[in-house]
C-alpha cells in the first residue's frame, strides 16, 4: 500500500470517528448551542466526504430513532435528513438574538446541503431597474446594485429600483425573500396593494395572500407602513410616500395585514426552528408538521399546474407532517396513500382527486 492510501485511509478513518462523535452530541438530551452549530458546519465544509460521513453514519442510527427530530414519515432521501438535522438547533426564545442567530445558521446549512427541488436561476449581479417575474415552480435570485439581494418564489412577479435615496420593490403577485444590504440612510421598502414593508439592513420575507399579505422576519425589524396609490387592478402602480406606520416586527415574528384601512392582526412569535422551516421553500423544500390536508395542498399547489382536489370532506382535517422537494408532487401523493390512507385517483393528465382509502 502506498503512502499516499496510507493517509487517504487514515483521513477516513479519522472522518468517520469524528461523524460518530458529532452524532453523539446531535442525539444528546441537550440542543447544539450556537457555538457548536457553527463548529459543525464549519467541520462539515471542510470536504464532501464530511457530509458523507454524518449521513451514511445517522442513517445507520436511524433505526435506533437517532436525529429523529420529527415523528412523521420522512423517508431516508438526503434532504430529509439534513432538515432533520437542522431540527437539532432548538434554543429558548428566552435569548431571541442568539436564537435566531441558530436559525440562520440552521437555514444557511440547509440552503448549502440540500439538493433544489425546482427550477433556480440567478440574474446578473448589480440590477438597478428592472421588472421580474416567475413562473408555476420556479425560482428567481436577482442581487440588486446595492448588493441586497432578492430570491422570489413560484408564481411571482415583482420590479425593482435602486436609487441614491430609495431602494424599492413593488411586489404584485406571489412570494419573495430580501436580504438587504445595510445603508441606513437609504430605506429599503417593498410596496403591495395591501401596504408597505420598510427596512434598513435586515432580512424578511413577504407574501401576497389572496386577502392579506403576510410578513416574516427572520433577521432585524422591519416597519410596516400604509399606503394609498392603488391601481384599479389593486396593485400598486407607483412609489407612494408612506402614510401611516402599523407598527414594528422584530427577528422571531411574523403577522398578516389587509388593505389601507386594516390594523395589524395579531403578531405571532415563533421559534427558532419554525423560523427555518417557514423559509425552507428556499431551498426547495416544503416542511409539514401537523398542517390539515387542506393546508399541505393549498400550499403544494403552488409549485405545480395539476390540480389536486380533495373530494371527500371526511379526509380535510387529516394531520400531516413530513419535509417533501416543491415541485415534486407525485412523491407527496405516494406518502399520502402509503403513510397516511388516502386514496389517490388521476382523472386526466391535470387532475388528481384524494378520498379515503378503503380498508
Amino acid at each position: 500500500m502506498t503512502k499516499g492510501r496510507v493517509l487517504d485511509f487514515v483521513d477516513r478513518n479519522a472522518v468517520n470517528k469524528e461523524a460518530c462523535e458529532w452524532l453523539v452530541r446531535l442525539d444528546g438530551e441537550q440542543p447544539l448551542s450556537s457555538q457548536e452549530f457553527r463548529e459543525l458546519v464549519a467541520w462539515l465544509k471542510r470536504s464532501p466526504a464530511h457530509c458523507d460521513a454524518l449521513e451514511r453514519h445517522a442513517l445507520l442510527w436511524e433505526r435506533m430513532d437517532a436525529l429523529a427530530a420529527l415523528a412523521v414519515p420522512l423517508g431516508r432521501s438526503r434532504v430529509h435528513f439534513w432538515h432533520r438535522l437542522a431540527a437539532r438547533v432548538r434554543i429558548p426564545l428566552a435569548r431571541p438574538a442568539l436564537a435566531m442567530g441558530c436559525a440562520a445558521i440552521a437555514l444557511a446549512l440547509v440552503v448549502m446541503l440540500a439538493p433544489r427541488g425546482v427550477d433556480s436561476h440567478e440574474t446578473a449581479p448589480g440590477v438597478a431597474a428592472g421588472a421580474f417575474a416567475t413562473s408555476v415552480g420556479e425560482m428567481q435570485t436577482v442581487t440588486l446594485a446595492d448588493g441586497s439581494t432578492v430570491q422570489l418564489n413560484t408564481d411571482t412577479r415583482l420590479r425593482v429600483k435602486v436609487t441614491p435615496r430609495l431602494r424599492s420593490v413593488v411586489l404584485s403577485r406571489g412570494e419573495a425573500h430580501f436580504e438587504v444590504a445595510r445603508a441606513p440612510d437609504v430605506p429599503f421598502v417593498v410596496y403591495t396593494a395591501m401596504g408597505a414593508v420598510r427596512a434598513v439592513g435586515t432580512a424578511f420575507r413577504v407574501r401576497l395572500l389572496e386577502t392579506d399579505v403576510e410578513v416574516t422576519v427572520s433577521e432585524g425589524a422591519v416597519d410596516l407602513d400604509r399606503v394609498s396609490l392603488v391601481g384599479s387592478a389593486g396593485i400598486v402602480e407607483e412609489f407612494p410616500a408612506m402614510e401611516e406606520s402599523l407598527g414594528l416586527l422584530v427577528a422571531g415574528q411574523t403577522v398578516r395585514f389587509n388593505g389601507p384601512g386594516d390594523h395589524l392582526k395579531a403578531v405571532r412569535a415563533l421559534s427558532a426552528s419554525e423560523v427555518v422551516w417557514s423559509l425552507s421553500w428556499r431551498a426547495g423544500l416544503l416542511t409539514f408538521s401537523g398542517e390539515t390536508l387542506v393546508e399541505v395542498i393549498d400550499e403544494v399547489g403552488r409549485y405545480t399546474n395539476t390540480e389536486v382536489v380533495i373530494v371527500d370532506p371526511a379526509i380535510r382535517d387529516m394531520r400531516i407532517g413530513g419535509v417533501f422537494r416543491t415541485g415534486e408532487t407525485d412523491a407527496l401523493l405516494d406518502v399520502l396513500e402509503t403513510s397516511f390512507g388516502i386514496r389517490v385517483s388521476r382523472t386526466d393528465d391535470h387532475r388528481i382527486e384524494l378520498s379515503r382509502g378503503g380498508g
